[in-house]
């Protein structure tokens, strides 16, 4: 696990320390949540823009938003499914090509090719 010394305004842990306060979550875990939320952040993005070097691309995080096991520092359980292990999980065919995807219970899957189709599992 990589563990950055990083410096911050007392403004940003002041911020962490309330969050603390208000949540269920360690400060690592807030930590965490923001850095793996951040690329999801349209904020976050139009200030890597603006900042962005012309000849490089910016990446793509390798996580989904759906892996949460990276914010809450929890490791995956090697059960053979991967994902994360307080969630349940099923992987369905949702389209006519045969790409399987994980679903969270409770989350809605929308498939535009014929029609919209709403799936809730």
């Amino acid at each position: 696990m990589w563990r950055p010394t990083v410096r911050y305004d007392e403004a940003f842990q002041s911020y962490v320390e309330e969050l603390f306060k208000a949540t269920t979550l360690d400060r690592n875990q807030i930590m965490r949540l923001a850095l793996y939320s951040a690329p999801y952040s349209k904020l976050f993005l139009a200030q890597l823009n603006a900042h962005k070097r012309v000849d490089v691309a910016l990446p793509f995080p390798t996580w989904n938003v759906f892996d949460h096991h990276y914010w809450r520092g929890k490791p995956v359980a090697d059960d053979g499914r991967g994902g994360d292990v307080n969630a349940a999980e099923k992987v369905i065919d949702i389209s006519k090509s045969g790409q399987s995807r994980k679903v969270h219970d409770g989350q809605p899957i929308r498939i535009k090719n014929a029609g919209e189709i709403k799936l809730t599992l």
